[in-house]
């Protein structure tokens, strides 16, 4: 919700996406549970129009009305997510000059197992935030 949220609206100081869905396109070829996406837009993507509806929902697609600093977090061998959706949005957000930092978590799936990963994550996602909105008014 992050990645859709940041797009659509100006009025967040920050955003942090973990492990989020930025195209669903490609979320419904590559994650292991393409069933489930493709159920949301009525078929797959490879079925045109029926995917139409679900696929103009895509954070990336409107990556240039963003405006909303973001931190994405991704596990470089997240099978549900997979990290396409971080790699693709992050580009699609510095193309259109908003400000955003990427970090992929080498051998992590969805969820981040390592103790080290874990607590660089906490300490990120505090630093980024406190940057950020802390003495916001």
């Amino acid at each position: 919700l992050t990645a859709w949220a940041v797009t659509q609206t100006d009025r967040f100081r920050a955003g942090v996406m973990i492990a989020g869905v930025s195209d669903w396109s490609l979320m419904t070829m590559t994650s292991d549970v393409p069933g489930f996406e493709a159920a949301l837009a009525g078929g797959p993507p490879w079925d045109g129009p029926r995917f139409l509806r679900t696929d103009e929902r895509s954070p990336v697609r409107h990556a240039r009305r963003a405006r909303t600093p973001l931190l994405i977090i991704h596990g470089e061998r997240d099978q549900r997510v997979p990290v396409g959706n971080a790699i693709g949005f992050e580009r699609a957000l510095r193309d259109a000059a908003v400000e955003v930092e990427l970090v992929v978590y080498p051998r992590e799936g969805h969820r981040f197992e390592e103790r080290a990963h874990r607590t660089d994550e906490y300490r990120r996602v505090r630093d980024w935030l406190v940057a950020r909105v802390r003495d916001a008014t």
